[in-house]
């Protein structure tokens, strides 16, 4: 499948770069750096879902310094762009906020929830948000995986 989306993802967007393609047992990935019009992803019909990438941290470690090494760096990540992307795409919501969504793949001494309640009060405290906007028309994904999040 990922060859039949990639073949896509080059006709259809002009300009793209950086094309990287994840094969996984369940769900593949295609990462690329695309500066033209988002508008244009909406047009993609092999593609199951379009994410902004905000970015990739390493030196991840399994335990508690693991943890606030992400959430130091989430609190410096700009979340607009992916805000801007996310209205370009689905329109502007009638209310605003951010969900956070976490895994936390095996190995690590620290558990999803643990790494979600830690994000909240970094969003939190970083954005002013109230308890209604953590549940949000905007979704922040993060992922752990082995030394990298």
């Amino acid at each position: 499948m990922e060859d039949v989306a990639l073949r896509e993802i080059k006709s259809k967007l002009k300009g793209i770069s950086q094309i990287k393609v994840h094969r996984r047992h369940r769900q593949g990935r295609i990462h690329f750096c695309y500066g033209r019009s988002p508008k244009r992803l909406l047009e993609l019909e092999a593609v199951e879902g379009v994410f902004a990438l905000l970015g990739i941290f390493h030196g991840v470690t399994t335990g508690r310094p693991g943890l606030i090494r992400i959430a130091e760096e989430i609190s410096s990540v700009d979340l607009a762009p992916a805000v801007v992307v996310h209205n370009i795409l689905h329109g502007v919501p009638d209310s605003s906020g951010i969900a956070v969504n976490c895994t936390v793949g095996r190995g690590h001494r620290f558990s999803s929830s643990e790494l979600h309640q830690i994000l909240k009060t970094v969003l939190v405290a970083s954005y002013d948000l109230s308890e209604e906007e953590q549940r949000g028309p905007y979704h922040l994904q993060v992922r752990v995986e082995g030394a990298r999040a």
